[in-house]
């Protein structure tokens, strides 16, 4: 069944209203008719079953037949992403989403080469939002994950909550998976993980330093180098695996 985001307040009682562009993605693309069943997202962990009923305006109205609440994770990963160049963080933040992080937040870095006025910063963030958005439907996550405004190294640590861990490449004598192993043996339910990220010339040895000072960890991702578009992935999806939310 098709799968579509619906904003929570064009979500009624009985009934929801498609907006503009996803009734023409509807009719022209997918040559859904009235009558037919899809099923819509509100972004905060509600899906609903509708039935096409009517056409108004240039919405297309549907008639709410069942509805779920998804079960919350039993750990929640935010990705500290160091901004990429080009367009890296596109990619990153889609597949961020796909994998189950529940949060992006986009940080600059003393290696971040991309560096984002207050304006740019602002509209950047809006386009990662929408791309999470549209991630979620691939992957038919009913939660959106929220991309939270850029934010400087050195002010990021009073926003984290939880386990904080920092993936540095020349941490050659604790992994990732150890950590994540230890933290399950003191504290089965993790809550919330927070992976930090360089950008692509990593994390200088100051800012690690800072880092562990506010209780990080850090760890390595295994012999190779990764990529700062693959290392936030693979991140994620270690600890997503440990704690049983994905594989």
């Amino acid at each position: 069944m098709r799968y579509f985001f619906v904003a929570p307040e064009n979500i009624f009682s009985s009934q929801v209203t498609i907006d503009e562009e996803q009734t023409r993605h509807i009719e022209k693309v997918l040559r859904l008719k009235i009558g037919e069943e899809v099923q819509v997202f509100d972004g905060c962990g509600r899906e609903y079953t509708v039935v096409l009923r009517a056409k108004e305006g240039r919405c297309l109205i549907g008639a709410i037949i069942d509805r779920q609440t998804a079960v919350p994770p039993q750990v929640r990963v935010t990705l500290v992403q160091g901004i990429a160049k080009g367009d890296k963080m596109d990619t990153i933040i889609q597949k961020a989403v796909e994998v189950g992080c529940s949060a992006i937040i986009p940080v600059t870095t003393k290696y971040t080469v991309v560096q984002l006025e207050k304006d740019r910063a602002v509209q950047k963030v809006a386009r990662w939002q929408a791309i999470a958005r549209e991630a979620c439907k691939q992957s038919r996550r009913s939660v959106v994950p929220e991309v939270k405004p850029v934010v400087r190294y050195n002010q990021l640590f009073s926003q984290l909550k939880g386990n904080t861990i920092i993936l540095y490449e020349n941490e050659d004598h604790v992994s990732l998976r150890t950590v994540v192993q230890q933290m399950k043996s003191s504290s089965p339910e993790a809550g919330a993980v927070n992976l930090l990220i360089g950008p692509e010339g990593g994390f200088s040895e100051d800012e690690v330093n800072l880092a562990r000072q506010y209780g990080a960890q850090s760890a390595g991702l295994g012999k190779y180098i990764l990529r700062t578009e693959t290392a936030g992935l693979v991140a994620a999806s270690i600890v997503l695996y440990e704690y049983g939310e994905i594989g």
